[in-house]
């Protein structure tokens, strides 16, 4: 042993007399533990930091409400009329019996505590409106049930006691009249009223009835019933959707169907705008239904078709209908006509000096066909 009171084992550590190399190190808590202690004391005391704070706030809000409430001129009023009509519930005689009723248990209970809410707010009622008009209980009671009664006598006094008897009251007629004499059975009522004279309808002249004429019943005239027209679709004006539908009506009527009248609407947008068009250089033209003019040689109408060339006589081809059942005539005689090219069909009976242009017009003509045919 040293003079520090400590020994000296065997590897010349020094450890202190009090404790033993065989100590248990458990003995003191683990830093994991201690530290789970603090958070848990910390969390706590956060909670209850929190909690306090929201009942602070509730207490403040609660006063704020109360002294809104004593600031309110109606508040004392009220409580006054409140405290009034407590006191005088009390005050009532039968306010000892009901409260000790009231100990009593079993449904018997449920009823008395029932039947005292009700008289408490009778009570109530009644105290405020005492309180009010200043008026003793008493009194404000009697009032009540006189004005009740008064007003029940008033209504039963509107209906007689007796049920009314008809005929004018035959029961003091007979006794009043006794010696007068029965009326005759089946008489009416106003018997003593006279009788009307008897109107006799005036005898019809036959001299008027000659004189009078049958009037002329009125023909209604006949009301014109305009065509509808188609609507114009693809960019065309009304006039060319009304050529559309003049080629489309000649097409069906030739059984040559859509594929042919998409060909032959094709050819018109080609060849005149679907225009009925007249020719400067052929003056006749300009004495028929026109839609502008055109200076291609002779050529006039919706297809441009000329009348040296065959196609028919000038008043003739500027006649829409014509001039498009001239066309799928021709179109009609060419050998697979249907399965062939637009541009190939057209040029075949045109003959024109641009033979390609045809194709693109051939959109536009299938959509103004479907919106014609269907």
């Amino acid at each position: 042993m040293r003079d520090d009171h400590t020994l000296e084992p065997e590897n010349g550590a020094a450890t202190p007399a009090d404790r033993s190399a065989e100590t248990n190190s458990t003995e003191r808590p683990t830093t994991g533990a201690r530290r789970l202690q603090e958070r848990l004391v910390f969390r706590t005391s956060k909670i209850n930091t929190a909690t306090r704070g929201q009942w602070h706030r509730l207490a403040q809000q609660t006063a704020r409400k109360a002294d809104s409430i004593k600031a309110n001129p109606y508040a004392e009023r009220a409580a006054g009329m409140w405290t009034a009509s407590r006191d005088r519930v009390t005050a009532m005689p039968a306010y000892d019996k009901m409260r000790s009723a009231l100990g009593e248990r079993g449904p018997a209970r449920v009823a008395i505590a029932t039947g005292v809410l009700a008289a408490v707010g009778v009570a109530a009622a009644a105290g405020t409106a005492a309180a009010t008009q200043n008026h003793d209980d008493t009194r404000s009671t009697t009032a009540a049930v006189a004005a009740v009664d008064s007003v029940k006598n008033a209504e039963i006094g509107q209906y007689p006691s007796a049920p009314p008897t008809s005929a004018g009251g035959q029961a003091a007629g007979a006794a009043k009249g006794a010696d007068k004499p029965a009326p005759a059975a089946g008489a009416a009522k106003g018997a003593d009223k006279p009788a009307p004279a008897a109107v006799h309808p005036k005898a019809e002249d036959k001299h008027d009835k000659a004189k009078a004429k049958p009037k002329a019943a009125h023909k209604a005239k006949p009301k014109t019933v305009r065509p509808v027209q188609p609507k114009p679709v693809m960019g065309l004006s009304q006039t060319q959707m009304n050529n559309a539908m003049a080629i489309v009506k000649v097409a069906e009527a030739k059984g040559m169907g859509e594929r042919g009248a998409v060909i032959a609407i094709a050819t018109s947008m080609q060849e005149s705008q679907l225009l009925n068009l007249a020719s400067d250089v052929v003056p006749e033209s300009m004495n028929y239904a026109h839609q502008g003019s055109g200076s291609d040689h002779d050529s006039v109408g919706l297809f441009q078709q000329r009348s040296t060339s065959g196609w028919g006589s000038v008043k003739n081809l500027m006649n829409p209908t014509y001039s498009a059942g001239a066309f799928l005539d021709a179109l009609k005689q060419v050998p697979n006509w249907k399965n062939m090219p637009l541009s190939v069909a057209a040029q075949t009976v045109q003959v024109s000096a641009f033979p390609d242009a045809y194709a693109q017009h051939e959109y536009r003509a299938q959509a103004v066909v479907d919106a014609l045919m269907n």
